[in-house]
């Protein structure tokens, strides 16, 4: 985040998002590391703030409903901007701020319609299946995979590099769609893989 004339804070980042680093004065946060655990889908659990004598501390806690509104009585609150998902949320709103489109918690829906227009209603969120199922930017699932023989794989779990190694799968993660004219295959949103020539190979549905 850049608050002229300085950078406020740094994102620490491994394979995703790990925290913040707060490079200017902000709550009190200044040359102070702010890590975040956060569970199999990405939602920010906990996160833990080191100080300039690196003594941890528990800055925020949260539990969630299935759809990501916090449980009452069962969170500390913080000033940690990021929750479902790992999702900043917005201050105006109280919405979820993908990077697409709004989201709330409170309904599971998104309030604003899909771009990709990957279910029946435009307004419906992780496939109705806040347990497993992700949405990476508010557009659409990402699923496919390619495995260690080479074969392009659909698997509603895996929305990440980070999500192969959670299911204990060897391979790589590709995303949503997919295009590999060595391979002559493609594959689309809904878990259909076609030849090149537009033929069906396999389909879901």
């Amino acid at each position: 985040m850049y608050q002229p004339p300085t950078v406020k804070e740094y994102p620490i980042y491994g394979a995703s998002r790990l925290g913040i680093y707060f490079n200017a004065l902000s709550n009190n946060h200044r040359g102070r590391y702010v890590y975040q655990l956060t569970d199999h889908l990405g939602n920010v659990r906990a996160v833990v703030m080191k100080d300039n004598e690196n003594i941890l501390s528990l800055n925020a806690q949260t539990d969630y409903y299935p759809g990501g509104m916090a449980m009452p009585n069962r969170n500390i609150v913080g000033d940690y901007r990021y929750n479902y998902q790992g999702q900043e949320l917005d201050q105006e709103t109280g919405k979820v701020a993908f990077e697409l489109r709004l989201y709330d918690p409170r309904i599971n829906r998104w309030l604003t319609t899909d771009p990709y227009r990957q279910y029946h209603s435009p307004y419906v969120s992780m496939g109705n299946n806040w347990v497993s199922q992700t949405d990476p930017d508010g557009g659409e699932s990402d699923d496919w995979y390619k495995d260690s023989d080479g074969n392009y794989v659909y698997d509603s779990r895996i929305n990440s590099q980070a999500d192969l190694a959670t299911y204990g799968l060897d391979g790589t993660y590709v995303g949503d769609t997919f295009s590999d004219f060595n391979a002559g295959q493609m594959g689309d949103a809904n878990g259909n893989l076609f030849s090149m020539d537009g033929s069906l190979i396999t389909s879901l549905t």
